[in-house]
């Protein structure tokens, strides 16, 4: 069987809710000046995606997915969206979390320890992280929202 295509999704969880993460599979959209203008690509031109992987049988309405983009603006070290079972929310904590955690984890970020500072862009606005990191974990994250 031949593959066309392949999504990586880390699996992630905030205090039990599932907020997976797309790391590798899903093209930056071109001609996309924010990421807010890349949540209306995804919205509105590539929705398959998100069903794909928020429906049975490889989700459930009680998940989040988020997408690991590069960032519009210079000041953010990555961007992402938030997929839900319905829409796409312009910010979310738990997603927020999930994501820097995955980030650093898995190396897209580089970690520091015992501290890491980053700032994630979401289409709501730019978001600062402060991560406690030990043995190449990510212990906590706590975050400044929108600035």
């Amino acid at each position: 069987m031949k593959f066309e295509r392949s999504i990586n999704v880390v699996g992630c969880h905030c205090a039990g809710e599932v907020c997976d993460v797309i790391v590798v599979g899903v093209l930056n959209p071109s001609g996309c000046n924010t990421i807010y203008d890349k949540l209306a690509h995804f919205r509105d031109k590539e929705d398959h995606i998100r069903q794909l992987l928020m429906q049975e049988p490889r989700g459930r309405a009680a998940m989040c997915l988020n997408l690991v983009l590069p960032a519009c603006d210079s000041r953010a070290d990555v961007g992402f969206l938030i997929m839900e079972s319905d829409e796409y929310p312009l910010m979310s904590g738990g997603n927020t979390i999930a994501t820097a955690t995955v980030l650093l984890e898995i190396g897209i970020v580089k970690m520091n320890e015992p501290v890491t500072k980053m700032v994630l862009e979401t289409p709501a606005g730019l978001v600062s992280i402060t991560a406690d990191c030990e043995d190449g974990k990510c212990k906590a994250v706590a975050f400044d929202n929108v600035l």
